[in-house]
């Protein structure tokens, strides 16, 4: 009958409801997001040390552009935010960085020094990740 129908259909909408406050789609999707920026600095990191090893200086790369006109990096990465990566510091040692999506997370910084990445809580400054 209708009213049967009408039940069914409010029980459904009500377990349709829960499951998607229970998925939250948006921090999901923020969590897709910080994988893609860990990802792109874990690249740039890479030529970056490439780059440092092949020129004659031995000098880091001050813009991703560089790498790509080295051929160390194929591609500029673009960040899921549509900004580009931070390369702070000097020719001699360098940060990488980029803010992360999800709210709080705070920033995705690669130190040349120590060649680790690691969430900071506060804005990278020059060379460091803090």
């Amino acid at each position: 009958t209708l009213i049967e129908l009408l039940v069914v259909f409010a029980v459904v909408g009500v377990l349709a409801g829960g499951v998607f406050t229970a998925i939250n789609p948006l921090k999901r999707i923020q969590q897709a997001n910080d994988a893609k920026i860990k990802n792109d600095i874990s690249q740039i990191a890479q030529a970056e040390q490439a780059y440092f090893t092949s020129s004659s200086g031995q000098t880091y790369a001050l813009t991703v552009g560089a790498l790509v006109t080295s051929n160390d990096l194929k591609a500029a990465p673009v960040a899921p935010t549509g900004s580009s990566y931070n390369i702070t510091g000097g020719a001699a040692d360098i940060a990488v960085w980029a803010p992360l999506t999800e709210t709080g997370a705070g920033w995705y910084c690669w130190q040349s020094s120590t060649g680790v990445s690691k969430i900071s809580a506060s804005v990278p400054s020059g060379a460091t990740c803090p």
